[in-house]
């Protein structure tokens, strides 16, 4: 039998078990809260429109500095970074938990969305070194149904909860769970293979990427809310400026925060390459175009093999 085919022993579906735990609480994390926003405004006696904010602020960082932890994962390591995800995220549900008012639960949010983006950004990257090549298949389609289910259920789930307890509840199953994928993580997960060539962290492209999205999403609730349009102006002109500029930096780069270049590749035009890190809001939906782009850097081993 070929030794490839008998590698995959208990011990690697228990390192997927960990990431598997880890994506679904940040998946459901940015549906469950939608459920709570009237409970949360009622609360903390804030206006809707204050309110959604608890899930904007969540959404948007993810948005924001999704590409940037995929890139430090790739010089740190991704089970580094999932690591160090899967602690944020477990601190920010407990501030989440102890929150006494509105605005320091939106700050909990914030730093639970870094936590969030550093898990999602290396997921893909982690399953790939688990699963020997001829299953990975297998692995990649098993993730994608852990989000989707997750996405899909987070309403009921969040429903339930606030059927029999209060809202803090949301935050406090994430504890045991965060908990059980670090100490399994910690202990299964695999190292980065050796690295043939070493590149540096582009800090401009990693500032350029947060407020190119930001500007990006951030106009659009502008829209959707009947903003100042004076405002949404002064965004989109700098959104113009400072995506051109970003998308101009990332061609020049060797190892792009946003390889654009792999835009080329026909399936990259097909939605069915996604793997579905989204929700019903319109902030989330565009993680999957940003997740496709690493994924693809990930599972390729050079430009020349995609083109």
């Amino acid at each position: 039998m070929n030794k490839e085919k008998i590698a995959f022993i208990p011990r690697q579906y228990l390192a997927v078990i960990a990431v598997l735990l880890a994506i679904m609480m940040s998946v459901l994390d940015g549906t469950i809260m939608n459920i709570a926003l009237p409970t949360l405004a009622h609360d903390f006696d804030v206006t809707p429109s204050t309110a959604i904010w608890i899930v904007n602020a969540y959404q948007l960082v993810i948005t924001m500095t999704l590409l940037s932890f995929a890139s430090l994962g790739d010089i740190y390591g991704y089970r580094r970074i999932f690591l160090i995800g899967i602690s944020i995220f477990v601190g920010a549900s407990l501030a989440c938990t102890l929150s006494t008012s509105f605005w320091m639960l939106t700050a909990a949010r914030v730093i639970q969305g870094f936590g969030a983006a550093c898990v999602m950004s290396v997921n893909t990257a982690l399953i790939r070194l688990i699963y020997p090549p001829q299953i990975l298949g297998r692995g990649m389609g098993v993730n994608a149904m852990v989000v989707a289910v997750s996405a899909a259920a987070g309403p009921s789930i969040a429903g339930s909860i606030l059927a029999l307890g209060s809202w803090h509840w949301l935050f406090v199953i994430n504890i045991p769970l965060g908990l059980a994928a670090l100490v399994i993580g910690d202990r299964l997960l695999p190292h980065n293979p050796p690295a043939e060539k070493q590149h540096k962290f582009d800090k401009i492209s990693a500032i350029a990427n947060a407020l190119t999205f930001g500007l990006l999403i951030y106009s659009l609730e502008g829209f959707a809310h009947s903003e100042n349009r004076d405002f949404i102006g002064l965004q989109i002109a700098l959104l113009a400026i400072i995506g051109t500029f970003f998308i101009r930096r990332q061609l020049k780069q060797e190892a792009p925060i946003l390889p654009v270049d792999l835009m080329r590749i026909p399936i990259l035009h097909s939605p069915s390459v996604h793997p579905s890190h989204h929700s019903r809001h319109k902030c989330w939906q565009w993680c999957p175009c940003l997740s496709s782009c690493r994924m693809y850097c990930i599972i390729m081993p050079s430009k020349s093999d995609c083109c």
